[in-house]
């Protein structure tokens, strides 16, 4: 089993400005951590 400590994954740049880590990448899934500061917020997907 692999532990994985959010506070020592490193952020990884995106469109956004948002703080993401990476905590599981694999073929088919990728698990990410989202943090959002109080003054900050994601712009809404419409694509269905």
């Amino acid at each position: 089993m692999n532990v994985v400590k959010v506070e020592e994954v490193e952020t990884t740049p995106n469109p956004h400005g948002v703080d993401v880590g990476v905590l599981y990448d694999v073929e088919k899934v990728q698990v990410v951590h989202v943090t959002l500061k109080s003054d900050k917020k994601l712009k809404r997907n419409n694509i269905h």
